[in-house]
């Protein structure tokens, strides 16, 4: 998320941790497909083939307008369809400033989940009482991501806020028997 809200501290964050998880794909020979987005999606497909200085390059890209995840959520649910990323999971790195509203989408999710695809949520907010003591929000990010992670820009803390991951393969292995 390079989104006005995003920038400064958190927007830092965020790249951080982005070069770090694509930098250990690489090394592991493993493939990684970045989504930039805010109101619109740059993408980059860090391969084999492809240099730290493209990395880096993409990473200096934002765009700093308003916020719509689900352009890049639905971009991530096509790369899984392609056969290098049907096992892969997807991690959204947010403030999570974007109203949530997309029975479409949240049913291809969980298509995809059947499939062995899991969704994370890393929010990366100034103060975590602000959007996470407002229950509705909670469980509509609920709806979207098996597990999602709190990060204070400030002092660094990461908290899980709730992990459904043991009920889905619980359901799915129930399902199968």
């Amino acid at each position: 998320d390079t989104s006005g809200s995003m920038s400064g501290t958190p927007e830092n964050i965020a790249k951080a941790l982005t070069l770090c998880l694509a930098s250990m794909a690489h090394k592991q020979d493993r493939q990684c497909f970045l989504i930039n987005f805010s109101t619109d999606i740059n993408t980059f497909d860090f391969s084999k083939d492809k240099g730290l200085g493209e990395l880096l390059k993409f990473l200096q890209m934002g765009f700093h307008g308003g916020t719509d995840v689900f352009p890049a959520l639905w971009k991530g649910l096509e790369m899984m369809k392609e056969n290098a990323y049907q096992k892969s999971d997807l991690l959204v790195v947010s403030d999570f400033e974007f109203s949530y509203k997309n029975e479409e989408l949240l049913n291809a999710m969980n298509e995809q989940r059947k499939k062995g695809n899991h969704f994370f949520g890393l929010s990366i907010v100034e103060e975590y009482s602000y959007y996470y003591n407002r229950v509705n929000q909670e469980r509509n990010y609920q709806k979207l991501f098996d597990e999602m992670w709190k990060c204070s820009p400030h002092n660094y803390d990461v908290r899980r806020l709730y992990s459904h991951i043991e009920n889905i393969t619980t359901s799915n292995t129930e399902s199968a028997n």
